[in-house]
């Protein structure tokens, strides 16, 4: 597991209430039953913690597990390290 994939799972785990433990990067948002202010709070601190824009209205950033929010984080992350280079 990569840095910002351990940081996304801890985050999801405190903004949601969850437990850390159950959470895998396969888990389905839908199932864990996420609240939509948890959701809300969760991107805000997403945000926050890698100095990113999460681009919730476009239609490239569609969320169906705790990979798709991972790896869209990864690459926000990576293109943001290229725009400053």
């Amino acid at each position: 597991m990569t840095e910002i994939e351990g940081k996304v799972l801890d985050i999801v785990a405190k903004e949601c209430r969850l437990d850390r433990e159950n959470l895998t990067l396969d888990s389905k948002i839908e199932e864990l039953d996420i609240q939509s202010v948890d959701l809300m709070q969760t991107i805000f601190q997403i945000e926050e913690t890698f100095d990113i824009y999460v681009p919730q209205e476009s239609e490239d950033f569609k969320l169906n597990s705790l990979r798709d929010v991972t790896d869209a984080v990864t690459g926000l992350v990576c293109e943001k390290t290229a725009h400053a280079n």
